[in-house]
């Protein structure tokens, strides 16, 4: 059975380039199936917030699915400097053989 843990690094790089506007490196740490970066980019300018790195205790607040021995959904709400937790969230899928992520989704919950 994994642990979130082994997978929060990861989270947390790819929502700091969302926070930082550094689109070509959350793109980077990405699948190519993924959800593109540019709706990504839509969803988050759609919501009129700023997005800011997650903070630890976000990941108290995620949904952890063990979907495979390999793989992991994760469901994160993230943080903006206007709200703090946002309505905004983050489903992703981690592989525990590829440092990369697929991003599945991001909406408003």
């Amino acid at each position: 059975m994994a642990n979130i843990n082994e997978y929060i690094e990861r989270v947390q790089n790819y929502v700091a380039c969302l926070a930082s506007k550094d689109y070509q490196a959350a793109y980077e740490l990405t699948l190519s199936e993924s959800v593109p970066i540019q709706d990504i980019l839509r969803v988050i300018e759609e919501y009129g917030c700023t997005i800011i790195p997650l903070p630890a205790k976000a990941f108290d607040m995620a949904l952890f699915y063990q979907i495979s021995d390999k793989q992991v959904d994760i469901y994160i709400p993230l943080w903006s400097e206007e709200e703090g937790q946002s309505d905004l969230t983050l489903s992703l899928s981690c592989f525990n053989n590829d440092n990369k992520i697929k991003i599945n989704d991001l909406e408003v919950l």
